[in-house]
């Protein structure tokens, strides 16, 4: 039997005169899942993790992700990097800021790399994300929810 998940993103506005219009309601469900991973992590104060690595992280044998969502009790630094082996050219990192109860979805792992100025768009090579980590800038351990999964 395959796996789903399935995701659905509430969105409520109110303006700064009290005003609100109908909530935007976006369902999202990703079918014939083959392996699923669910993980809580401890990011110590002001370490940095690898979350995930096909090429190094023991007992972990998703070798990619068509589903990555991230949420956590704190602020943490997110890395995403393609190309780390330079099959294409050169490695391409991308980090961001997961805040505070907010929740991260990626629904592929297709990345750029190879990029040339800031135009990944017209300068990049499309490749997929090959590696994951995580730094706590703070000086408090933070709970970290990942969940991958992947339908090859």
């Amino acid at each position: 039997m395959a796996g789903q998940i399935r995701v659905t993103t509430i969105i409520e506005i109110t303006d700064p005169r009290g005003n609100t219009g109908a909530p935007l309601r976006i369902p999202k469900t990703i079918t014939n899942l083959t392996e699923v991973s669910q993980r809580d992590w401890l990011i110590a104060a002001s370490a940095t993790e690898i979350l995930w690595d096909p090429t190094n992280t023991t007992g972990d044998t998703m070798q990619d992700f068509d589903v990555l969502i991230f949420s956590s009790d704190g602020n943490l630094d997110i890395e995403i990097v393609s190309d780390i082996g330079g099959d294409i050219g050169t490695a391409q990192a991308n980090t961001f800021s997961l805040v505070e109860g907010a929740v991260f979805f990626l629904a592929s792992n297709r990345s750029y790399t190879n990029v040339t100025g800031a135009d990944a768009f017209g300068t990049g090579t499309v490749d997929v994300s090959d590696r994951i980590r995580v730094k706590n800038p703070d000086a408090t351990t933070k709970n970290l929810k990942v969940i991958r999964a992947t339908t090859t």
